[in-house]
């Protein structure tokens, strides 16, 4: 007993030592490692430290101000105080540890006892002059036993259903972010353990401080670190979760029944839904946001076993089991080195040969990942395939211009004028090109098309106003462009020009540029409109579907139509089978498209195909913002192509 005062004496000692010296860093480096090395005796922990910083200089004090004069007596100042539960603050710095000695126990067992969860007990050591001694210290009492039984029995619940989980977001073809089955991984894990669950009484009164750290090191570690992910983080879990409860087999609703089989039908769904609600609250008490959080395990420890939540029970355990003295959470968390838990989000945390039978091994994913990108590459690839498009030799907007100005013009035709030196007249081509020979399919105007019996159909493709709003913009286009050249006559922009004029170096142009971008924005506007019908067709034709009415393709498709139609099956163009026969209004243009199909028998011609390239054409001349910025995500795609087949 002597021994054990002495080693007290010695211990707070040390503290005050350590509380009233300026202590150098590298001295307060070496008294950290004494605390943390537990190899050492705690005589010899603490005369070490005396020995390191007895030669220390005393902390300078700030002089405190004068209260008052006592009237026999000198000045008297006012002393700063340390509480004695600050105590743990007098390692000067050094992390928190659990103390050795029996200081606290008294304390302890008087602030828990009303929740009898544990028990003061001495064990018998030699290690004193008498040679044997006895050491108070608390153990779980069988209360607490049976406490952390019934939360593994939780954990055994989520376990349950969580290989299962597992399993799904391994086969899920969809899902190539690892993040949530490499935590679900770690919290498997950690949850097949429970803290003393695995004991009895019998060797529990046995058991001393370091043995309890063991214990529960691994559970407090992975508790603590779950509720430090965020809050982000903490909801794609839960999401994902849920879905996959959602598409067990066991857990799926059953249909409403038919002929009195209702009630049987919503009372198993009713079943269903409670055992994936419980799911849910066991997966939000292991994965609390906070120390108070309210969740399914609290609300069970606070109604049979009046402990305020789960948070609260494990610090209340490692409070008396293994600091051995009031703490606070920051001290448990600085001693355990609590930080929030860190999965890779890029490599799946399974074996590589599973990885592969599922598609998730790192070569897999890149091939995945190339073939989805591919995939968004299309569209950007359609658009090149347009600009691309020629009429013998020519781009179509060149082809088109020449003909607007030799057939239509035929007083302002200068042959063999060169474009690329006067944008606005090239532009004046093209514009009055697309009203004379192509709007007259796509404004509601009267077609008459012969089908493959011969028999003539009178009526427009599209409805009146399909595309009313790109019309209005076209004429005030035009009106803005006979001011235009009415005000600047003389004015003539080369074709190389325009881009520097788009990139905003010339502010002398900005009237220019503002009707070059309105241009733009109409020809490409108009490309996408038509683009989302001739999607639809291609749609339909490659899933090789029937037409439920022949009366469907012999109307004008209308904007309602579009609205109504299911993107997966599509549906025909009108009149796609037909000839055009001839137009209610002709022209030396318009009679060039007689004798054509509006889209060709294989989808990939037609008079809808080039139209719309056309007008990408007459985009990427006006150098349209929107078109520039699909073709840069399109080298952006191809990029990162490259990078993966690398």
């Amino acid at each position: 007993m002597a021994d054990e005062i002495d080693l007290k004496k010695l211990e707070k000692k040390a503290k005050s030592m350590l509380l009233s010296r300026e202590i150098p860093p590298g001295k307060l480096e070496a008294v950290r490692s004494l605390m943390k090395n537990s190899r050492i005796t705690n005589r010899e922990r603490f005369t070490t430290i005396i020995e390191i910083i007895k030669n220390c200089p005393d902390k300078k004090r700030d002089e405190i101000p004068v209260e008052k004069k006592l009237k026999d007596g000198p000045l008297r100042k006012k002393i700063a105080l340390v509480k004695k539960n600050d105590e743990t603050a007098a390692l000067a710095g050094a992390p928190p540890t659990p103390t050795e000695t029996s200081l606290y126990i008294d304390e302890l067992i008087y602030k828990y006892s009303s929740l009898k969860i544990f028990k003061k007990r001495y064990l018998v050591h030699r290690n004193n002059r008498l040679g044997i001694g006895f050491r108070k210290r608390l153990i779980p009492a069988s209360k607490l036993l049976k406490i952390y039984r019934r939360v593994g029995e939780e954990q055994e619940l989520v376990l349950s259903r969580m290989n299962g989980i597992l399993s799904d977001i391994l086969k899920d073809e969809t899902i190539d972010d690892p993040i949530v089955f490499n935590y679900l991984r770690v919290m498997r894990k950690w949850l097949r353990d429970t803290p003393l669950a695995k004991n009895d009484t019998s060797s529990i009164k046995w058991m001393e401080r370091i043995n309890f750290e063991g214990e529960f090191i691994s559970y407090l570690s992975n508790y603590f670190s779950f509720m430090k992910i965020t809050s982000e983080e903490r909801e794609k879990i839960m999401s994902l979760v849920e879905l996959k409860l959602r598409n067990m087999d066991d857990l799926k609703k059953d249909e409403p029944g038919i002929e009195g089989g209702k009630k049987a039908d919503e009372k198993g769904n009713l079943e269903k839904e409670k055992i994936i609600h419980r799911q849910i609250s066991l997966y939000r008490s292991f994965l609390p946001s906070s120390l108070n959080e309210d969740n399914a395990i609290s609300r069970m420890l606070l109604e049979n076993y009046n402990i305020n939540g789960f948070s609260e029970l494990l610090l209340i355990s490692a409070e008396t089991l293994i600091f051995q003295r009031p703490i606070i959470p920051d001290e448990l968390f600085q001693f355990f080195n609590i930080t929030p838990v860190r999965v890779s989000a890029e490599k799946w945390d399974y074996h590589e040969n599973m990885l592969k039978k599922f598609g998730k091994d790192p070569v897999s994913r890149k091939k995945r990942e190339i073939d989805r990108l591919r995939i968004e590459l299309e569209p950007y690839e359609a658009i090149v395939k347009y600009l691309k498009m020629e009429d013998n030799g020519k781009s179509l907007v060149t082809r088109g211009a020449e003909s607007q100005h030799e057939l239509i013009d035929n007083r302002r035709h200068e042959p063999g004028r060169d474009y690329s030196g006067d944008f606005f007249y090239f532009m004046d081509g093209i514009i009055h090109f697309f009203k004379n020979s192509y709007l007259p399919i796509l404004d509601g105007s009267v077609i008459f098309f012969r089908d493959p019996d011969r028999n003539i159909h009178e009526s427009p493709l599209l409805s009146h106003d399909f595309i009313q709003d790109q019309i209005l913009l076209l004429n005030s286009i035009l009106n803005d462009m006979h001011s235009f050249k009415s005000n600047n006559p003389a004015l003539a922009i080369k074709m190389e020009e325009v881009k520097k004029i788009m990139s905003r170096k010339f502010d002398t142009m900005a009237a220019a540029e503002e009707f070059i971008r309105a241009m733009g924005t109409f020809f490409y506007k108009t490309a996408k409109r038509l683009e989302v019908i001739y999607s639809f067709h291609k749609t339909w034709s490659f899933n090789r579907l029937s037409i439920p009415d022949i009366k469907m393709i012999r109307r004008p498709l209308s904007l309602e139509d579009l609205k109504l139609t299911d993107t997966k099956t599509g549906r025909p163009l009108p009149f796609y089978d037909c000839t055009i026969k001839d137009f209610y209004k002709n022209n030396a243009l318009t009679k060039k498209l007689l004798g054509k199909m509006i889209v060709g028998p294989d989808t990939g011609d037609g008079i809808l195909i080039q139209v719309i390239a056309y007008l990408y054409q007459a985009a990427h001349e006006c150098q349209s913002e929107h078109l520039l910025a699909e073709l840069n995500e399109r080298k952006n795609i191809i990029r990162k192509i490259d990078d993966l087949n690398r």
